[in-house]
């Protein structure tokens, strides 16, 4: 359910570090003193969503600082997707998240915890980023918007689920897809 403890806290921090240098390089204002990580983390992420440019300006200043993160890491960032992922279910060993036009659905690892763990259950529309790395793909844990799924809903749901894993549209590592 969770990527090893030395991959997620190379991510977290390297993810943490990108995405603070982008706030900085967005000239919006600085956070407060009593703006939580979280929060100041979330926004970040919006604005890189919003002006991907701002990646690569971040990037050049942290390789200027000699505080570019691991090129994995930087290659997650590439990649990250945020959506509305519908997150369906846990199996024993990764969350199920479902693109929102139910075409393709993926295996997903958490960092440090699983993701019912963090939303308090499974069966949800969740604005969240979901990108590949260290083999896995794997969810950066910053979740906005839930929207809790009816019983009716989740049962099509996992229909479509077993309609996607028979047409081979389940990913279960990124290597696959």
């Amino acid at each position: 359910m969770i990527i090893a403890a030395e991959a997620a806290n190379a991510f977290i921090h390297g993810y943490s570090h990108i995405l603070q240098q982008i706030h900085a390089e967005s000239g919006q204002p600085q956070p407060t003193q009593d703006m939580h990580i979280y929060q100041l983390l979330m926004m970040a992420r919006n604005i890189y969503m919003h002006t991907p440019s701002l990646l690569d300006q971040a990037l050049a200043t942290l390789q200027a600082t000699g505080q570019l993160p691991p090129e994995d890491v930087v290659e997650a960032v590439r990649q990250l997707r945020v959506s509305q992922w519908v997150y369906l279910k846990d199996t024993r060993y990764y969350s199920v998240f479902m693109h929102p036009t139910e075409q393709a659905a993926y295996a997903v690892q958490g960092l440090t915890n699983r993701l019912r763990e963090i939303i308090g259950g499974t069966g949800a529309l969740i604005e969240v980023g979901m990108t590949s790395y260290a083999g896995h793909y794997i969810s950066d844990s910053l979740i906005a918007k839930v929207v809790w799924l009816g019983p009716q809903y989740k049962r099509e749901l996992n229909e479509k689920l077993a309609q996607l894993r028979q047409a081979g549209h389940f990913y279960a590592q990124p290597t696959s897809h």
